[in-house]
C-alpha cells in the first residue's frame, strides 16, 4: 500500500501545488487520478473535487469526505469504516466489495453506484439519494435509512435486520431473498410492504385486450405486490367486463394478454361467474412478474398499465 510521502509524489506529479497540498486545497477539479491501494486513512477530503479518478484497494477509514465530489470514481475493494460522507456527490461510482460499517452517508448523493458485497452495518444513509443503485449480496445490518431515495435499486439477497426504513422510498426495487427482519417502518415507507389487503375479499382490476376485467380476489386467496402498485394473487372470481371509459363491455369472456406466451394448460380466459386458481403461485413476493393473476387495486393504474 502506497504511504502518504508516495501518495504526495503522486499530487505533485499531478500538478497540484505544495501550497494546496498543505492546506489540502483539492477544491479545483481533478480528474483521472490513479489514487489506487493508497494508505488515506484519517485524511481529510472536505471540499474536494477528485472526478473520474481511482481510489481501488485503499484505506480510508477514520476520513472525512462531507462536502465533496468523487463522481464517477473507482472506490472498489477499500476500507471506509467510520468515515464521514455526509453532503457529498458520490454518482456513478464503484463501491464494490468495501467496509462501510459505522459511517455517515447522510445528504449525499450516490445515485447509479456500486455497492456489491459491502458492508454498511451500523451506518447512516438518513436524506440521500441511492436511486439505480447496485447493493445486492451487502450488509446493512442496525442502520438508519430515514427519508432516504432507493427507486430502483437491486438490494437481493442482502442484510437489513433491525434498520429504520421510516419515510424512505423503495419503489421499482429488488429485494429478492433479503432479510428485514427487526426492521421499524411507517405509514410514509413505500415499497417495503404489499399494497393490497393482506386479509379477505376485495376488488381488483385487470387489464387484458384493452380491457378492464373486474375481479373479486377470494378471501382464501394468496396475494402479494413487490414494490410497485401492481399486485398478485392465486385465486379470483370474474366479477365483469368494462371499456376503458368505465361502461358495461357487451363481451362476457376475455382472453389474457399473455396467452401466446403460455402453453394451452396454462392459457387464462376471464369468463364472467368463473373463478380461476393459480396452483404454482410464486410465493415469493418480490418476483413481481412470476406466477399469479396480476391486477391493481385503482382502476385507474390498470386503465394506464
Amino acid at each position: 500500500m502506497k504511504t502518504k510521502k508516495q501518495i504526495l509524489r503522486i499530487l505533485l506529479e499531478s500538478g497540484i501545488s505544495k501550497q494546496r497540498i498543505k492546506t489540502k486545497d483539492f477544491s479545483n477539479l481533478i480528474i483521472r487520478l490513479d489514487l489506487s491501494n493508497c494508505d488515506f486513512s484519517e485524511f481529510n477530503f472536505s471540499n474536494s473535487n477528485f472526478r473520474d479518478s481511482n481510489f481501488r484497494d485503499s484505506d480510508f477509514s477514520y476520513s472525512n469526505f462531507r462536502d465533496s465530489n468523487f463522481r464517477d470514481s473507482d472506490f472498489s475493494y477499500s476500507n471506509f469504516r467510520d468515515s464521514d460522507f455526509r453532503n457529498s456527490n458520490f454518482r456513478n461510482s464503484n463501491f464494490r466489495d468495501s467496509d462501510f460499517r459505522d459511517s455517515d452517508f447522510s445528504y449525499s448523493n450516490f445515485r447509479d453506484s456500486d455497492f456489491r458485497g459491502s458492508d454498511f452495518s451500523y451506518s447512516n444513509f438518513r436524506d440521500s439519494d441511492f436511486r439505480g443503485s447496485d447493493f445486492s449480496y451487502s450488509n446493512f445490518r442496525d442502520s438508519d435509512f430515514r427519508d432516504s431515495d432507493f427507486r430502483g435499486s437491486d438490494f437481493s439477497y442482502s442484510n437489513f435486520r433491525d434498520s429504520d426504513f421510516r419515510g424512505s422510498d423503495f419503489s421499482y426495487s429488488n429485494f429478492r431473498d433479503s432479510d428485514f427482519r427487526g426492521s421499524v417502518i411507517n405509514e410514509y415507507s413505500f415499497g417495503l410492504t404489499i399494497n393490497c389487503p393482506e386479509e379477505g375479499s376485495f376488488i381488483g382490476y385487470k387489464k387484458a385486450q384493452n380491457l378492464i376485467v373486474v375481479i373479486e380476489i377470494q378471501a382464501d386467496s394468496k396475494r402479494s405486490s413487490a414494490t410497485t402498485y401492481k399486485c398478485r394473487a392465486s385465486k379470483i372470481k370474474v366479477l365483469r367486463i368494462e371499456n376503458l371509459d368505465n361502461t358495461l363491455s357487451k363481451l362476457t369472456e376475455v382472453e389474457s394478454d399473455y396467452n401466446n406466451y403460455l402453453s394451452d394448460d396454462q392459457k387464462i380466459a376471464y369468463r364472467i361467474g368463473e373463478i380461476i386458481e393459480i396452483k404454482n403461485f410464486d410465493e415469493n413476493r418480490f418476483n413481481e412478474c412470476s406466477s399469479g393473476i396480476h391486477f391493481f387495486i385503482n382502476r385507474k393504474m390498470a386503465v394506464c398499465y
